[in-house]
């Protein structure tokens, strides 16, 4: 099981980021949709994959790359333009982007892109947390898997995900937990190990920490609240 990938829309058209935001929800990823660059920098580690306009007020979309660059931020960038030319189009691709989409564009061009940059782009190391969760507990783990140094494994998951080893296992750990307690019938221990955590306690404690209740009370809350 996969987390949905989590994007970052960033457009100033109220339309596009309307559009854009129930096109790809209704496909089942984490979207948030901003009308800034200056906004998006603030936010773009936290997000697998950037939908980025090139015309914006204020700090421009090459702007916005060219601050990342400079960052030694590498973010997973589409580039969304209707005014885009030839030159700012290498540009924006010798500062990082990925693929380019002509606005206005249909549902099912936007499916194809931006599946084909997450699919492309996913680094095996974060493929093989996700596939063996219960069995990954320390950069170790991974080096030792992989055949590279526990730093490696740190940079390679700070550059996929902007976050560090143990923020990302952590949160990962979180939403696949909360994800088996609505969706199956698993009792609280056995999601506890699904995910990784030695006893159910562990697991407890970190609801409590992060979502102010017990797994019980999550699932109960949950399973009570209508669509």
């Amino acid at each position: 099981m996969t987390l949905p990938a989590k994007i970052l829309i960033v457009d100033d058209d109220p339309s596009i980021l309307r559009t854009y935001d129930r096109i790809l929800h209704g496909w089942g990823y984490d979207v948030r949709a901003v009308n800034s660059a200056e906004e998006a920098l603030q936010l773009q580690p936290h997000y697998d994959l950037v939908l980025l306009d090139m015309i914006l007020p204020g700090m421009s979309g090459i702007d916005f790359l060219r601050v990342c660059r400079k960052r030694r931020q590498h973010p997973l960038v589409i580039v969304l333009t209707a005014y885009a030319s030839i030159d700012s189009a290498v540009e924006a691709a010798k500062l990082g982007a990925h693929s380019f989409i002509a606005k206005p564009c249909t549902a099912d061009t936007l499916q194809d892109h931006v599946g084909r940059v997450l699919q492309t782009h996913q680094d095996p190391l974060i493929a093989y947390i996700e596939r063996n969760l219960d069995r990954v507990h320390t950069r170790e783990d991974l080096a030792e898997h992989f055949g590279v140094s526990p730093g490696t494994v740190l940079n390679r998951i700070r550059r996929a995900t902007g976050r560090s080893f143990a923020e990302f296992l952590l949160e990962y750990r979180l939403e696949k937990a909360k994800n088996l307690l609505l969706h199956t019938q698993l009792t609280v221990a056995q999601v506890a190990d699904r995910v990784g955590f030695s006893k159910p306690q562990s697991l407890a404690r970190v609801f409590r920490r992060h979502v102010r209740q017990t797994p019980y009370e999550y699932r109960r809350q949950a399973r009570m609240t209508p669509d």
